[in-house]
């Protein structure tokens, strides 16, 4: 009987990480990582994974230092958050979608509110994400009223922005799935009302040589 082939799953959010071994099935042995540190260790100790998934944001280790690896052959197939530049990649689109939430601590006055609207973030210091095309997706919900926000501190590091928002320096706005590893007693989320979603891509490089396991899971996703 042939042994399993093993893969790597690496994401903050075990939400994705169920839904990747979800899709994969029983088929394969699973490792996991929460962040690109966990990541690293973890292929040290096992040079036998035949596939890695990646996560382009995660805490630590920002996702796109863990790129550079896929580009250098060491990781075969990421997991990003669009809007991402797919060029000279081949992709898919998750089926689902993550909530855009804002991150306070759970004694703040809008821990109380159900969800949060663009008039609660108009007067408060905002913590947004570094890159500018996802800052578009943000500006289009705020629309003419974009201009008026506090913007304190921009980080693509979930981690940081955390900190901040403990500490009470300000509303960090992201993914839901970026923020679901801290602890509630410490910081929670409330959903942006209108509600504002965001897709996640699997993405491989084109027109490279894979190992049949890589071969194999891209051939399912197809």
């Amino acid at each position: 009987m042939n042994e399993k082939q093993t893969i790597l799953i690496v994401d903050d959010s075990k939400f994705n990480r169920d839904i990747l071994k979800e899709i994969l099935g029983e088929t394969y042995h699973y490792l996991e990582a929460e962040n690109g540190n966990q990541a690293i260790q973890l292929i040290g100790d096992h040079p036998g994974i035949d596939l890695i998934l990646l996560d382009i944001h995660m805490p630590q280790m920002d996702g796109f230092e863990v790129l550079e690896m896929m580009n250098k052959g060491l990781v075969d197939i990421g997991l990003f958050l669009e809007p991402v530049n797919t060029q000279g990649l081949d992709y898919i689109r998750m089926p689902e979608n993550d909530h855009w939430v804002v991150t306070m601590r759970p004694d703040d006055p809008l821990a109380e509110k159900e969800v949060i609207t663009k008039n609660d973030l108009l007067d408060v210091p905002l913590i947004l994400p570094e890159r500018m095309n996802v800052q578009s997706e943000l500006a289009n919900w705020f629309g003419k009223d974009f201009g008026k926000l506090h913007i304190a501190f921009t980080s693509n590091l979930g981690t940081n922005a955390g900190v901040m928002a403990l500490h009470g320096l300000g509303y960090p706005v992201s993914i839901e799935g970026a923020a679901r590893y801290w602890r509630n007693d410490l910081v929670v989320q409330k959903r942006l009302f209108p509600e504002l979603k965001t897709s996640t891509v699997i993405a491989w490089r084109r027109n490279i040589p894979y190992s049949p396991a890589v071969s194999r899971f891209i051939e399912e996703l197809n």
